[in-house]
């Protein structure tokens, strides 16, 4: 039960930093939406009850695929607070 309550809540931050975005409060929604990235890293404390090798492969994969999306979502977080930055200096 408490895993569903954590999914739900992480959704409802991302859920949050969407509407944010489409109500073009664009730099409140993008900061909301890095704190959802920021969950995608939660996957690796699997590490810290087993190690990787007690792990299957599918599941090693889904943890990894997990924080990459995360690192990529950054990613364009980033970029578009750069975008939003030059766009206000101009």
């Amino acid at each position: 039960l408490g895993v569903y309550a954590a999914w739900l809540a992480v959704t409802a931050i991302g859920v949050v930093g969407f509407l944010l975005l489409r109500w073009q409060l664009r730099v409140a929604g993008l900061l909301v939406l890095a704190v959802y990235a920021g969950f995608g890293f939660d996957g690796l404390a699997h590490y810290t009850l087993a190690p990787m090798s007690a792990h299957t492969g599918m599941m090693n994969f889904t943890i990894w695929f997990e924080v990459a999306m995360a690192v990529l979502l950054l990613g364009v977080i980033g970029q578009s607070l750069v975008v939003i930055k030059r766009e206000r200096q101009s």
